[in-house]
This record gives structure tokens, sequence and C-alpha cells, in this order.
């Protein structure tokens, strides 16, 4: 079952943006995403950030550059010692405590990313500091210190805008995951007075919860709004310029597996090109390699593609008893459609059953239906065609009328099918 970015949790993403250095650019990654060329330019980058270091070891930016390199290739330990040495070369420099943070997080050691902050005698004065530990510090369930002091300062403008806008981001996504939705839209438009590309992709995201933010056409104009375009593109239906977007993503966040994420599932369901939607995981699984959503995309392209003992080979590496909710429902799904592609109908059934009724169960619909119609596009494919208009019947009743868009085009993808078994 392909699931989309949706599902996310907003304390994640937001501390993986926000704990961005805010005067970065894109990183050269040339090459697409599925060959060498994305390894080949980091390499070289590394080899001039060594000389850099090597003729001023106390370049702490430097070191910084490199480990995000090392990032990107998938050699995690030493991207941490050369982000450790930054550390201690500029412990409250802006740029190196932001990328030092982000690299936790990506590293799944939220807890080292909030500690860095906290320690940090920056944090408490530089709103750009205290946006990150407010968004990492949500991933580890913390309540942001100095919350009303914060609010309170926000509250009266003491800032220039453009200084607070992730600031006003980071503290509205706390205010709208506590239910305080009218500060929460307050505190997001107060962030687009002069924003930053991060808080436009904030702002983006949260408007399907909280309708009434006043983001508007000019914002997605802004430089570098590159995962705002990528989404709004994909809402509005327009995948050829959301897959251009997430190209460009990708190079100004070259270790991000959600632009990846989103042009597998694109490449999966839209396109139907599995070929691409394989080269692009592949892309993904060298910074990510646990990264579930992107094995889980790998195999049902390596399915599509007529590869099923493959695609079952490399979906056995996932570990159910590590997912959470949201992601054991797809991996149920994913099971069942892999099930069907070995002629085990009735173990397909079974699972998809399993993975809409536990949907069902904690009242999430939406994906209920999707977990459906995927089941009906299975059993169209294998001639079962009042079955699968039935299982599609019921799909439509809990999508409601205004499913998602991956809902949108898990039916559409279903009703193709169904118009080729009619046409075979």
């Amino acid at each position: 079952m392909a699931q989309d970015l949706a599902t996310e949790s907003s304390a994640r993403r937001l501390a993986e943006f926000l704990a961005e250095g805010e005067t970065g650019g894109c990183i050269d990654i040339a090459g697409p995403a599925g060959d060498e060329g994305f390894k080949e330019s980091s390499r070289h980058q590394i080899q001039i950030f060594k000389r850099r270091v090597r003729n001023n070891p106390r370049n702490a930016i430097a070191w910084v550059d490199m480990a995000r390199h090392y990032a990107v290739l998938g050699a995690d330990k030493k991207a941490l010692r050369s982000i450790t040495n930054g550390l201690a070369l500029a412990p409250d420099n802006r740029f190196v405590l932001r990328s030092a943070a982000r690299f936790y997080v990506h590293n799944n050691d939220p807890e080292k990313a909030y500690d860095v902050l906290r320690r940090s005698a920056g944090t408490r004065m530089d709103p750009w500091l205290r946006a990150a530990e407010i968004a990492v510090g949500g991933m580890v369930g913390k309540t942001p210190p100095r919350l009303g002091r914060t609010k309170k300062s926000l509250r009266y403008g003491a800032s220039d805008p453009g200084h607070i806008s992730e600031l006003a981001s980071a503290v509205a996504t706390f205010e709208l995951d506590h239910g305080a939705n009218k500060s929460a839209r307050r505190l997001f438009d107060l962030g687009l007075v002069q924003p930053t590309e991060n808080a436009v992709a904030q702002a983006d995201w949260a408007q399907t919860q909280l309708p009434g933010i006043s983001l508007d056409e000019h914002h997605f104009a802004l430089p570098r709004t590159y995962e705002a375009n990528a989404t709004e593109h994909f809402e509005r239906l327009d995948f050829e310029r959301c897959i251009k977007e997430c190209e460009l993503w990708l190079s100004d966040e070259p270790f991000s597996s959600r632009p990846l994420e989103l042009k597998t599932f694109l490449s999966l369901v839209v396109f139907e090109d599995f070929d691409e939607a394989i080269s692009s995981a592949t892309r993904g699984l060298v910074s990510n390699p646990d990264n579930f959503l992107l094995w889980n995309n790998m195999a049902i392209a390596l399915a599509e593609s007529g590869n099923v003992e493959g695609a079952k080979t490399q979906f056995e590496t996932i570990r159910e008893t590590d997912l959470g909710f949201w992601d054991r429902t797809c991996w149920l799904g994913t099971n069942g459609l892999l099930a069907f592609r070995s002629n085990n109908e009735q173990r397909g059934r079974e699972y998809y059953q399993q993975a809409a009724g536990n949907a069902e169960l904690q009242s999430e619909n939406q994906l209920a239906a999707l977990a459906l119609f995927y089941w009906a596009g299975e059993e169209m494919l294998a001639n079962e065609n009042e079955t699968a208009d039935q299982i599609a019947e019921r799909a439509d009743d809990l999508a409601g009328e205004t499913p998602r868009t991956a809902i949108k085009l898990a039916k559409r993808r279903f009703l193709n099918l169904k118009h080729r078994s009619t046409t075979r």
C-alpha cells in the first residue's frame, strides 16, 4: 500500500527543517536521484573540506559542511565525528548548532539534538535557536521552556519579523498540537509576515488542519520554497511540477528522506514509472537506511515490475515491531499486495481486511479508505470484479466528501484498473 507524506508527525517534520542553518543553500549533488552522480559529488566536496580543515583545523563551518556530505553518503560515524568537531569549536554558533541538531534528528537521536540546543548559551536569546529548541523538544515530549515569555514577546512584536518567522511557526505548531487553534492561526500568520522558506512550508502543511491561515501565492514565489511548492502542486494535482520541486528540494536538503518519499509515491501511483520509483528509493536509502516508507515503496515498485520474490525479500527486512500505527497499517496493506501477487488471494484479503479494520477501529476512516481502494485494485487484477466494486463502494463511503489527495489517487488507480479489465 503506497503511502504519502501526510502521515508524518508534526513534531518530526518541524524539527527536521527548523534545525537547518538559515543561511544555507543548495548543495551540489549533481546527477539523477538513483545514479552514482550524487555520491561522486559528495565525495568530491568531502575532499575539498578535508583540505580546508587541514589548512585551518579551527574552521567550524567546514567541519559541519563536511559532515553534511558524509550524511548524504550514509557515512554517519564520520559525519558524527565532523559534527562533534564543529560543535567543539563553535558551541554557540547558530549555523553550527542548527546543523548539528538536524544531523542528530536525522540520526534518530533527538534527545541529543535537544540537549545540544538546550545547553547553548545562545539559545535563550536567539530566536532562530529557540525555534529549533521548541521544534526538537516536541519530538522528545518537552514543553518549551519560557513559553509564556516567548509568546508575550511575539505578541508585542519585539523583533524584526524576518528573525522571528521560524520561532512564530514553531510556537504555532505547538499551539496547534495542543488544541489552541486561535493562537496557532495568529502565530502562523505572524510567521508569514516576512517568512523563511521553512515557515512557508510549515504553514502550508498546517492549513490542511487549520483553515484561514494567511498563505498567499506570493509566499510560494519566495526563494527555496521547494517543499511548500512540492506539497502545493501535489494538492493541486499538478504532478509534473511537483516532481520538479521534489528534485530541487532534494538538492537543498540532500540527506532528507521527504522529497524522495513523495517522489517515489508519485512514480508508483501517478506515473506508474516503477524503475524511477526503485531508483529514487535506492537513492534515499543511502542516507536513510531505516526509512520505512522508502523500503515500502521500493517493495511495491519491484512487485509492480514483476519481481515479486525480490519485493518480498526486500520487505522482509522491515521489523513490524518498529512501526507506529500508520506505518503498520501500510505494512499490512503491502503484505496484502504481495500475497495477491504471489497467487495467495485469501491471505491477501486477510491482510487488507486487517489493515482497513484496524484503521476503522481507530476512527481513521481515510486511512481505511486508502487500504480498501488498494484492496479493490488487487481484486480487479484477480478478475474478481464484483468483489472489487463492493470494496471500492465501501472505500468511497469511508473517504467522505473531502478525501485526501492520496485517496483520490488510489481511487483513480482503481478506476484505471477497472477500465483496463473491461477492455482486455
